[in-house]
């Protein structure tokens, strides 16, 4: 298995497997992608830690909702979608989450 991380409020878009676009008809499913559970990572930022199959190669997700530019033509367009392509091992997922400490530990 493999693994990413998503911040809160991104969703997923589409997936890339070995020969290109995931494509139901010929797997004759949806691809394998489970939450696993909400973590602290590098001891910051919550994310929603997702466990993908193994042939899944990339995962394009989306903002929920896409901010609103300003009206001014000068303005950046807003990020509107990502491609991840850096899928992780497990141990590469242990190293980054902050374990929770129990209650009366210091």
């Amino acid at each position: 298995m493999k693994y990413f991380f998503l911040s809160q409020g991104w969703r997923l878009r589409r997936v890339w497997e070995v020969t290109g676009l995931w494509n139901d008809m010929a797997w004759r499913r949806k691809p394998i992608i489970i939450p696993v559970g909400i973590y602290l990572v590098d001891g910051k930022e919550e994310m929603i830690l997702y466990k993908v199959e193994e042939v899944i190669q990339a995962i394009e997700v989306i903002p929920e909702e896409l901010p609103r530019s300003s009206d001014s033509s000068d303005s950046k367009p807003a990020i509107a979608q990502v491609r991840i392509t850096r899928l992780l091992s497990a141990e590469q997922v242990l190293e980054r989450i902050v374990p929770l400490r129990l209650v009366g530990t210091s």
